[in-house]
């Protein structure tokens, strides 16, 4: 039996099919490696942001050691370093937020949850009072920590 031209073509068609498949399914592979290596990453980012010797210091004072916030003056009972240990932090979950925000996977879920929210609890009068009436003032300040808490925390832990 002799294979005729239109037969060849055929086969080459087939093989190129067999072909295409191969390379959609090493291509959606890889996706999904990288998917998993950009969350690897943002692990990474947030432990490093996150577990900073001084910044472990300020979360475990904001946490334990910490007075309670005062509705009517946020500062009240706060040092000047006792302000800004608070800033800083407030800062650095302020950068946790913003990557979570942007990468729609949110570590905190698995990691740190109860501590987001006390931390939350006791600067939110804080971080409101640097934006509103501090001067100057700071209207953008701390927003990815506040959306993440008003917005995402809140859906996801209601």
């Amino acid at each position: 039996m002799c294979l005729t031209l239109q037969d060849w073509a055929n086969i080459a068609v087939f093989v190129q099919a067999v072909f295409v498949v191969f390379a959609l399914f090493i291509a959606i592979k890889q996706i999904f490696e990288a998917e998993k290596l950009r969350k690897i990453q943002m692990i990474r980012e947030l432990i490093n942001e996150i577990g900073d010797e001084e910044i472990k210091k300020i979360r475990n004072w904001v946490i334990y050691d910490m007075p309670e916030p005062n509705q009517e003056d946020p500062l009240r009972g706060l040092t000047l370093k006792d302000i800004d240990n608070a800033r800083k932090l407030a800062v650095a979950y302020d950068r946790i937020c913003f990557m979570i925000i942007e990468s729609k996977y949110d570590i905190f879920k698995k990691f740190h949850k109860d501590d987001v929210k006390i931390i939350w609890d006791k600067l939110e009068n804080l971080i409101k009072y640097t934006q509103k009436k501090r001067v100057p003032k700071r209207p953008e300040y701390c927003k990815s920590f506040e959306f993440y808490m008003n917005n995402i925390y809140k859906k996801t832990n209601a």
